[in-house]
């Protein structure tokens, strides 16, 4: 910045010259967003990638305006350097630990279920997230998927762990509204044809909750 520039002057010195780039990101961060809500990805992950993208875009740029000084704001251009800037991301996201180490704890205790049916259903719909026996997807272990998965098993069994099970807890008592409401699994655990055992029927939900009902551990109202 010169001794005459202001910060706001330079400010907008910089938008006028990066406009291209900027609209790229602009058209992008909105279903960027919206397919994070569809798959449940917490935004605050999604928000990181694209100030990634954004820094990782204008590094992209520069490089590319040395290399070869052209004109790189024709559309052509912009998604050229888009396209690498989305390909050094997805590289560099995958350099992130965390979501990595897919670890399943020992089965402490169980709820006395009454059928091999009645488990089979609650694995099929909820043990995914809520257990210690976790069928860990191919995806989780790519960047950002895997953060979405190790974020909904870890939350999964704080709030409700079926390996290591506690009756009389508000959790326990939850559970047969929170199946009946289908507010379990939620929406996006199961859009895009993803986990489509835990999609129970009609029939195989008033099977589960006629039996979880006679089941004393899960008791509404307890807690």
């Amino acid at each position: 910045m010169t001794s005459s520039e202001t910060p706001s002057t330079s400010a907008r010195s910089f938008f006028r010259t990066n406009q291209g780039l900027l609209y790229l990101v602009v058209i992008l961060a909105v279903p960027a967003f919206l397919l994070a809500l569809l798959i449940g990805l917490n935004p605050a992950f999604m928000a990181a990638i694209l100030v990634l993208f954004v820094i990782v875009s204008f590094l992209v740029h520069r490089w590319r305006s040395r290399r070869t000084p052209r004109n790189l704001y024709s559309v052509s251009n912009i998604s050229t350097t888009g396209a690498l800037a989305a390909v050094a991301v997805f590289v560099l996201i995958q350099l992130v630990p965390y979501g990595r180490s897919h670890t399943n704890g020992p089965v402490i205790a169980e709820p006395a279920w009454p059928s091999t049916e009645v488990r089979s259903l609650m694995v099929n719909a909820c043990f995914d997230c809520h257990s210690n026996e976790v069928s860990y997807p191919t995806y989780s272990n790519i960047a950002p998927f895997s953060w979405l998965v190790a974020e909904h098993v870890s939350d999964g069994r704080e709030a409700l762990n079926f390996s290591n099970f506690k009756a009389g807890t508000e959790a326990a008592g939850n559970v047969i509204e929170t199946i009946s409401e289908r507010s379990m699994p939620p929406p996006y655990f199961t859009r895009f044809g993803r986990h489509p055992e835990a999609k129970l029927s009609k029939a195989e939900i008033s099977t589960l909750v006629t039996a979880l009902r006679k089941m004393p551990e899960f008791k509404e109202g307890r807690g």
